[in-house]
C-alpha cells in the first residue's frame, strides 16, 4: 500500500513537532524554575544558545537524563 499526501503531510507535522519538542525541552532546561524577570535579566533577547548549566546542571549538548525519585 502507497503512502497518500495525507499520510505524508502528518508524517511531516509529526516530525515538526517532535523536533520542536526536543529543541524547547534542550534550551528551556537552562532556565527551568526561574522566574521570567530572572531569564530577561540573564538573557535579555531570550535563550538562543545551548550553554552548560541551568537547575540540573546539564552539559550542552550532552545526554539528560531523568532522575529516579524515591
Amino acid at each position: 500500500m502507497r503512502p497518500t499526501e495525507t499520510d505524508a503531510g502528518m508524517l511531516s507535522r509529526a516530525q515538526g513537532r517532535l523536533l520542536g519538542q526536543l529543541a524547547g525541552d534542550a534550551l528551556g532546561s537552562l532556565v527551568e524554575f526561574e522566574t521570567p524577570e530572572s531569564i530577561r535579566a540573564r538573557s535579555p533577547q531570550g535563550v538562543r544558545e545551548l550553554a552548560d548549566g541551568g537547575s540540573w546542571d546539564t552539559i550542552a549538548g550532552g545526554r539528560q537524563t531523568i532522575p529516579r525519585w524515591p
